[in-house]
């Protein structure tokens, strides 16, 4: 249940933050991921002016032209963020909204230090980190660079400043000053707070997508991309595992290779297309006979090889081939066509025919053209062929 509210809480947070971010982010995910953070970071920080304001007009006891002042700070900050909202939104430029949000940050906390004491006494000082902290985030390495040395250089001109005496800029008291200096921690933490939620769940959808991502990416690798069975290389991947496990476990694996009969045919007189059909619904039609446990894979052309590991006698492998056979001599109904195909099917076993893969494999494939000469049927490894491969 609570994992159930976290996801929701989640989808509604990245919902919320998508609304302001224009289609042509999405065909990036590094622009997707870091207009995301953009967007949570300018909707953190217009929570905080809000916070700033309540303070500063119903916390602080100020003369009328402190709250001026702070007015002016404030106006300042809600317009710039909203204004930087409007720039990724109309003008599509992550650069520029990025920068804004960052001139934004800057411009408050230089106008908060200097009118709550400077360099020495202000405890907005500290908030100057966010300046780099952001400019980094939102926009990358070039900008956070020019960023970190302005700030830098700013900070070296209110120091000189300070030790100079010059402070006419403070319009906040002392007494007003103490319990700005109690509550900061308290508003940093939030900005903290805010910023790492907003870091988590966007990175949290950012790993879900590149995990989905690379297995996507490694399925099409490994399965036929028209009938979603594994490939040749995968196939043989799991045909030396399934020895693997059947050596371990003193059991018996079957190795079946198939092949279709009648279906060039098909493919001349209907077309590919109908071909494609046929060969997705055969697909179908084995991996639909045949256990979780085994596998069903398309070597190429309407060839197939199928994989029973596990198997106790012969004759569960003759009863399993049987039901391949007849499952795939099922009529079908192509683009309106009747059409009709049959399979003949060759079969290794291991260990009694070999223990080596690559001779099972080739014992399987010399077995299937046996059982071609007669159609729909299927023939074990005769000893012939063993006599043969050796």
């Amino acid at each position: 249940m609570e994992h159930h509210e976290k996801i929701t809480s989640e989808v509604q947070i990245i919902r919320f933050i998508e609304w302001f971010i224009p289609d042509t982010f999405r065909k990036d995910v590094t622009q997707h991921t870091r207009a995301q953070i953009l967007v949570g970071v300018i909707l953190a920080n217009l929570v905080l002016t809000a916070v700033f304001a309540v303070f500063a007009f119903f916390i602080l006891e100020m003369p009328d032209y402190n709250k001026t002042v702070a007015a002016a700070i404030i106006g300042e900050c809600a317009l710039l963020y909203s204004a930087s909202l409007y720039t990724l939104r109309s003008r599509q430029s992550l650069v520029i909204a990025g920068n804004i949000t960052t001139l934004t940050v800057f411009i408050a906390v230089a106008l908060g230090v200097m009118i709550t004491g400077g360099y020495t006494i202000s405890p907005l000082v500290q908030l100057f980190v966010m300046v780099p902290v952001f400019v980094f985030l939102l926009v990358g390495l070039k900008s956070g660079i020019s960023w970190s040395a302005f700030v830098l250089a700013w900070l070296v001109v209110l120091l000189i400043l300070d030790n100079l005496g010059f402070t006419k800029f403070q319009v906040i008291d002392l007494e007003e000053l103490r319990t700005l200096r109690d509550v900061l921690p308290l508003i940093c933490m939030f900005v903290l707070i805010i910023a790492l939620v907003i870091y988590e769940t966007v990175n949290d959808k950012l790993k879900n997508q590149l995990h989905l991502e690379r297995n996507r990416f490694a399925f099409k690798a490994s399965h036929d991309p028209l009938t979603d069975l594994p490939n040749r290389e995968e196939f043989q991947g799991r045909l030396r595992v399934g020895i693997h496990e059947c050596q371990q476990r003193k059991e018996k694996l079957a190795l079946v290779y198939l092949d279709l009969d009648g279906f060039k045919p098909i493919n001349d007189t209907l077309g590919h297309h109908a071909g494609d059909l046929v060969l997705i619904e055969i697909a179908k039609r084995l991996t639909d006979a045949t256990r979780r446990s085994d596998t069903v894979a398309r070597l190429g052309g309407d060839e197939f090889a199928v994989i029973l590991p596990g198997v106790k006698t012969t004759e569960n492998v003759e009863q399993v081939v049987r039901k391949m056979l007849s499952a795939i001599a099922e009529p079908m109904t192509v683009d309106g066509d009747a059409v009709q195909v049959y399979g003949s099917a060759g079969i290794a076993m291991y260990p009694e025919h070999s223990e080596e893969m690559d001779i099972l494999v080739r014992m399987a494939d010399a077995a299937m053209y046996q059982a071609k000469q007669t159609k729909n049927t299927y023939h074990f490894v005769q000893p012939e062929t063993l006599k043969n491969l050796y």
